[in-house]
């Protein structure tokens, strides 16, 4: 999505996918579950695959040791 500040991304994000941004930072935390619908949504507005998306999220989980 460009060169911008990350939380200029996320709005954008968010105004393409029809959802809030907290929302979508939630998410992108793995805060929330998106339903596939939403993260199907995420993934396209973010020019990446919903597999991407979901790789993502699964490292935003992952506690270092």
């Amino acid at each position: 999505m460009g060169q911008s500040k990350p939380g200029l991304r996320v709005r954008e994000t968010a105004r393409r996918v029809g959802i809030s941004a907290a929302h979508v930072s939630k998410i992108l935390a793995g805060r929330r579950q998106p339903s596939l619908d939403v993260a199907r949504r995420i993934a396209k507005a973010c020019g990446m695959s919903l597999q991407a998306l979901v790789d993502l999220m699964d490292r935003s989980r992952l506690k270092p040791l």
